[in-house]
């Protein structure tokens, strides 16, 4: 697990709800069945922006731009996020 700046119950509380939310669909924190789950905290900057490259290039593009309205320490994350995502390419 990457997101080191949660204690362990957080952790083991986060996988028992993705893996019950698997099994049965319903998303814990909203009460209801859900296509995707509800996710607190923080998220995988990276991970998002990688999963956005390859839609764009599995629909023929080779370049797509990040808009962003947010807080200022949020837009650096998604700026290093996106200078990591586009060095990959090389």
């Amino acid at each position: 697990v990457e997101h080191d700046d949660r204690d362990l119950g957080a952790v083991l509380l986060h996988h028992a709800t993705r893996a019950h939310h698997k099994r049965t669909r319903i998303d814990l924190l909203l009460g209801g069945q859900t296509h995707h789950q509800v996710e607190v905290g923080r998220p995988d900057w990276s991970e998002e922006l990688e999963s956005v490259r390859e839609e764009a290039k599995a629909l023929g593009e080779d370049e797509c731009g990040v808009f962003l309205c947010g807080p200022g320490k949020m837009a650096e994350a998604v700026y290093e996020a996106t200078v990591d995502v586009s060095r990959r390419d090389g």
